[in-house]
């Protein structure tokens, strides 16, 4: 069957659903097999995902409703998680995410990044905690915490001079083209353990990203580093891109002093 078709065969019953519910069916090709095709109707749009064939469609909503869509359940890491490397698909899938996102699956450690066909997300493990992250920009939370351990911190590389960053991509960025240590911050606002971290780095260089929120993270960043005796070099990123957006080039040429 081609595209088409199946969109003709799977759309009407995601369209019957009411928004935030799902059901499994059994794929017009598959006959006398266990229903493999998982169909939702979510507030942003319609999708079909076949895990007997590893592939799936989604159709966005021309006109979205305000969402009342549940947010994800953050309470456990899901439990179906898989190597992103055991299914071509899911290979293929988070490797055009990440490089379009700046990254690539080698800034990140062996057996970190897996997948999550229930939650639909890339999940990435380091020093105990895991994130997920929505790839099909469909989720209004773009990372789910699923450790929420506030003791824990998201750190590559050494700790002689280390680089906070906002997030996890622009950290691995970081560390992989300098070979400096990284921090990502996971937001804006540095915790008890980021400090506790960092009480014994000789250097800490402050490089939030490149927008309004960015700028006032590296003064609220600088100040609490200066209360634990520390003296901040910061690093600013243009305007409108993260650490991650960045080439080598221009990562090397920002942070060479510092290496």
């Amino acid at each position: 069957m081609h595209l088409s078709e199946i969109r003709d065969w799977w759309l009407p019953q995601a369209k019957s659903l009411g928004v935030g519910q799902s059901v499994r069916v059994a794929h017009p090709g598959d006959v006398g097999s266990r229903p493999s095709v998982v169909l939702r109707n979510t507030s942003s749009g319609y999708s079909a995902w076949c895990f007997r064939r590893n592939a799936g469609d989604w159709v966005t909503k021309e006109h979205a409703l305000p969402s009342q869509e549940a947010e994800p359940d953050t309470s456990e890491v899901p439990p179906d998680l898989e190597c992103i490397y055991a299914c071509k698909h899911v290979t293929e899938l988070v490797g055009k995410f990440l490089v379009q996102s700046g990254v690539t699956p080698e800034m990140f450690p062996k057996g970190s990044l897996q997948w999550s066909r229930g939650a639909q997300r890339l999940c990435i493990t380091v020093n105990g905690i895991t994130l997920g992250r929505d790839i099909w920009g469909t989720s209004s939370m773009k990372w789910v915490d699923y450790t929420q351990n506030s003791k824990l911190v998201w750190s590559v590389g050494g700790a002689d001079t280390v680089v906070l960053v906002e997030d996890v991509l622009s950290a691995h960025k970081v560390h992989h083209v300098t070979g400096l240590g990284s921090l990502a911050v996971l937001g804006t606002q540095l915790r008890d353990a980021h400090l506790n971290y960092l009480y014994d780095t000789k250097r800490v260089v402050v490089m939030p990203d490149g927008d309004a929120a960015g700028r006032k993270a590296m003064r609220s960043w600088g100040r609490d580093l200066r209360g634990i005796g520390k003296t901040p070099e910061y690093v600013e990123v243009p305007k409108g891109k993260d650490p991650k957006n960045l080439t080598y080039k221009e990562l090397r040429d920002m942070l060479w002093t510092y290496s």
